[in-house]
């Protein structure tokens, strides 16, 4: 999956709250406008539009880490 548009985790500031994508698996800053979603009371946090979009479509099978190969 291309994320050349998305810093990298080395990228983000020290002391920033950071989650692990569902989706693609890259660490992302956790900002309050930045895309998420809910799912079985945990926040989930996405890198895109495409990410989430994804995520939407199937969220039982990225929350439950089966898209990472857990």
């Amino acid at each position: 999956m291309d994320h050349d548009h998305h810093p990298a985790a080395s990228d983000i500031p020290a002391g920033t709250r950071t989650a692990k994508e569902p989706v693609c698996g890259m660490t992302v800053a956790v900002k309050p406008d930045g895309r998420h979603a809910e799912f079985q009371g945990e926040t989930l946090h996405f890198c895109s539009e495409k990410c989430q979009t994804k995520f939407k479509a199937d969220p039982w099978h990225y929350a439950s880490g089966r898209a990472a190969g857990k």
